[in-house]
């Protein structure tokens, strides 16, 4: 599990310090590339030390997160949180896209080796 986000070195910092269930955090401002750009989600496969199609990443965003993940052949989870989040989650791009539509990562565990949908 990781975290991978359009955030300062700064919130990098204080995310590990927080010393949250993950893995790994990275954020855009570390990293010099930002969501939706391909090479954010080409470091986000290196971090997560899997091949794109083992790799499911949940995002909020159909133009920053869902779409572009997609197209990296990630798993993408479109989470149920916040104003895009809502306001996407019956958008066709999306329905496309998103293997799943979840209001929570704790889901997860649940997702990893499981068909679409």
């Amino acid at each position: 599990m990781g975290v991978a986000d359009n955030q300062t070195e700064k919130a990098a910092r204080l995310l590990r310090a927080l010393e949250l269930p993950a893995d790994a955090v990275a954020t855009s401002g570390e990293r010099g590339v930002a969501k939706s750009e391909p090479a954010f989600f080409g470091r986000v496969i290196v971090l997560a030390l899997g091949e794109p199609d083992e790799i499911i990443y949940f995002g909020d965003h159909r133009d920053n997160d869902i779409m572009p993940a997609r197209a990296a052949g990630l798993r993408p989870v479109l989470l149920h949180r916040g104003p895009w989040g809502y306001l996407r989650a019956s958008d066709p791009v999306v329905r496309r896209d998103a293997e799943w539509v979840s209001d929570s990562a704790e889901v997860l565990p649940g997702l990893v080796g499981a068909p679409s949908g």
